[in-house]
């Protein structure tokens, strides 16, 4: 995380040095150099800042957004560069099968295999109407051009801006006979895409061809998959991003039930509390997004937020969450050594979508105080609420004060809210 808390530190002091504050309050958008921003832009983050949306602390809390616009100039200020990404609204079919072994669905856990299993399932094809070639990907360095961008602070204001050799790329870019579509992706939950992870391909390969140009965002989390195509409707203006489709996939091809949950906890015996804090990481899904994103192999601290896309905070709590269920841990067991997956975590990630699903459960299942609260949940026909799962959890003898055991009630209420929505019964059980 040392290298994160580093920049943040000199965008602090950035801020402070050129009077930042009150230059973006009078000018709407600042435009900065390399060479002012000094420590500020390192080379070795700037890039991954850029592509994962993972902005310094400094600029999340101001509601600020930094947009590059050349290899060593960035633009700052209350600007319109993200949209909200929302998962809910669409009822997910069944992923295509694609009749291959060496490409397993129950394992897609890196960006590459999941591209590759869209493309060998035809899901590209049936979004571009023929047959899609993967063309391109990686980096590519924006074109020459002008562009607008909206303000955030003052409705109805819009900031011209150029950008000339950008840092920029895709994760793939397709063709068919009649159109190209370029494609963001990413293999954990999305909360915001930035936008100038497309605009600036889409402005680049719009001057390169006649074909109509499809930008597409594809996002996996947990057993779905989903597909968010979108357009600019005003070419010119970044911020006029909109969603035209959003299609959903499962992965999930035997369901899981109340009753097969119920049987596991029945079956499930809490061991001893670990020696270790209790989790305070709500959405379960992040949890297992790290999971995956150990699948391939160990990663440092540091490179966990910007891999999970995550802040450095959350992304010492969901580590916690991994380490306190026994999935992952330092290797060989060393503190501050790189994280990994336990030989349990391994075995679970291993299996199909439904086994795994259920191991997951019960290994939360095996820590008393979400044991207890899942009982209730089944009494109650719902997750129980936060007073409730406070009882519990000094029932467990918890050594926590008011205000911790507070907030670790929402990740007990999170996780078993998850296990419940894994049986797709919502908030209505009926089981007693």
């Amino acid at each position: 995380m040392a290298r994160i808390s580093a920049l943040d530190g000199a965008w602090e002091s950035l801020f402070d040095r050129l009077g930042l504050l009150s230059r973006i309050r009078e000018e709407g958008v600042v435009r900065l150099t390399g060479a002012e921003l000094g420590d500020a832009a390192d080379p070795r983050l700037m890039g991954e800042l850029e592509r994962s949306g993972q902005l310094p602390a400094l600029l999340r809390r101001s509601g600020m957004s930094l947009l590059p616009l050349g290899p060593e100039e960035w633009a700052v200020g209350l600007l319109d560069t993200h949209r909200c990404v929302s998962c809910a609204d669409a009822r997910p079919r069944p992923v295509p099968e694609t009749g291959l072994v060496s490409l397993e669905r129950d394992r897609l856990y890196s960006t590459d295999t999941l591209l590759r299993f869209c493309l060998c399932g035809g899901i590209f094809d049936e979004l571009l109407g023929g047959r899609a070639y993967p063309t391109a990907a990686g980096a590519m360095p924006s074109g020459r051009f002008s562009f607008r961008v909206r303000s955030t602070a003052a409705p109805g204001q819009a900031y011209s801006l150029c950008a000339d050799r950008a840092p920029s790329g895709i994760d793939c870019v397709l063709e068919s006979r009649d159109a190209l579509c370029l494609c963001a992706a990413r293999g954990t939950a999305a909360e915001a895409l930035p936008i100038c992870r497309l605009y600036y391909p889409y402005r680049t390969w719009r001057a390169r061809t006649d074909k109509p140009v499809i930008p597409v965002f594809l996002v996996r989390s947990g057993d779905l998959l989903h597909l968010f195509r979108y357009a600019f409707p005003d070419e010119g203006d970044l911020s006029s991003l909109s969603l035209v489709s959003h299609t959903a996939y499962t992965f999930a091809d035997e369901s899981i039930t109340v009753a097969h949950v119920r049987q596991l906890w029945q079956s499930t015996r809490p061991a001893p509390e670990p020696d270790l804090p209790f989790p305070q990481a709500d959405t379960f899904p992040r949890v297992i997004d790290l999971l995956g994103a150990l699948w391939e192999g160990p990663l440092e601290r540091a490179q966990i937020p910007l891999r999970c896309e995550i802040d450095a905070r959350q992304a010492d709590y969901y580590i916690h969450a991994a380490q306190y269920l026994g999935l992952a841990d330092c290797v060989a067991g060393v503190p501050g050594a790189p994280l990994c997956l336990t030989d349990e975590g391994r075995r679970i990630l291993g299996l199909p979508w439904r086994a795994r699903c259920l191991a997951l459960i019960a290994c939360i299942f095996r820590r008393p105080v979400f044991h207890r609260a899942f009982g209730r949940a089944l009494q109650l026909g719902d997750a129980p609420n936060r007073e409730l799962v406070i009882r519990l959890m000094l029932e467990c003898g918890l050594p926590l004060n008011e205000t911790t055991l507070a907030r670790r009630a929402s990740t007990v209420r999170g996780w078993v809210s998850w296990i419940l929505a894994q049986c797709g019964e919502g908030a209505q059980l009926s089981l007693l």
